[in-house]
């Protein structure tokens, strides 16, 4: 069983959001009390990326950092395990460490 983020979803609309938020952003003030959670799914792909060669200290070089979709909600994050990655790749979400809540990690190339 992989790490698992969490989100709320829209029982009125359907819209998910992570991270989790009290009142849906498309059904308005109406929504309180309409959103439960759920779990993502531990694996989408990357839509968009781009290598940093200068990252901030502390980090490594190059740093890939991408947009990946899981579960129908877009996620910005740094991609571990980044040799080869490329617009559709497939990735897992893996639990960070310290202040970095979760990291990407290419299981394939398209």
């Amino acid at each position: 069983m992989g790490f698992h983020l969490k989100a709320t979803r829209c029982r009125l609309c359907g819209a998910i959001y992570h991270p989790p938020r009290a009142i849906c952003h498309r059904c308005g003030p109406g929504s309180k009390g309409h959103l439960e959670m759920v779990e993502l799914p531990d694996q989408g792909r990357i839509i968009a990326y781009t290598v940093l060669r200068y990252p901030p200290e502390g980090y490594p070089s190059p740093m890939v950092l991408a947009v990946a979709e899981i579960g129908g909600v877009r996620l910005i994050g740094r991609v571990i395990d980044a040799e080869a990655v490329e617009e559709g790749c497939r990735v897992e979400v893996v639990k960070g460490e310290g202040e970095t809540p979760f990291l990407l990690r290419r299981i394939d190339v398209k």
